[in-house]
């Protein structure tokens, strides 16, 4: 809500964060926030607990109730884990069946179980987290679409260009020229 911290992830250089700004962490690496570098750690589970209306959203997850969503499926364990996959190899061309066995499951119940905490089949969900990803990239800078697409995987630009135009709309290259708006959001439950 206001002033500054710093974040910082096991393995990664610390991330200074201002009034406004919102971290999600998943896949439980180890980090530490605090408002100077210097200080030593302290559990954050008893600072929690401490503070007056100490609930973060990780209480909240941790709760009994079930969170609907995809953030609410970053907690399930298999369900998270392959979130986590798809996040860190997009351009990995991945089918139903790899990320089931990559998560412990059988391809059926994977699907239905990702379908339900998601809101979206899984390859969907890849689809929209690649589109998404890469029309940021598109409006960062002077990249080409062809280089757009090469980098989230696409063999050619056609075929990135198709998929692009489906999940926002628009034409790759009309997209990175219009004004600024963020793409059709999947429909996530909420």
């Amino acid at each position: 809500m206001s002033g500054a911290c710093w974040l910082t992830i096991d393995g990664e250089p610390p991330l200074r964060l201002s009034a406004g700004d919102c971290y999600l962490l998943a896949g439980g690496r180890p980090y530490e926030v605090a408002g100077d570098l210097g200080i030593e750690p302290e559990d954050g589970h008893a600072v929690y607990r401490r503070s007056p209306g100490g609930r973060t959203v990780r209480a909240h997850l941790a709760g009994e109730e079930t969170v609907p969503g995809w953030l609410g499926a970053l907690n399930d364990p298999q369900i998270g884990a392959a979130l986590t996959l798809m996040h860190q190899q997009a351009t990995h061309r991945w089918t139903v069946a790899d990320l089931a066995a990559e998560v412990g499951m059988s391809r059926s119940s994977f699907a239905l179980r990702f379908k339900t905490l998601v809101g979206l089949p899984p390859l969907d969900y890849l689809l929209h987290w690649r589109i998404r990803s890469a029309a940021e990239a598109l409006r960062a800078g002077e990249r080409t679409v062809a280089s757009v697409a090469a980098e989230w995987g696409y063999a050619s630009e056609s075929a990135f260009s198709n998929a692009f135009k489906r999940v926002t709309g628009q034409p790759p290259a009309r997209y990175r020229t219009a004004k600024p708006a963020p793409p059709a959001a999947p429909p996530f439950h909420e």
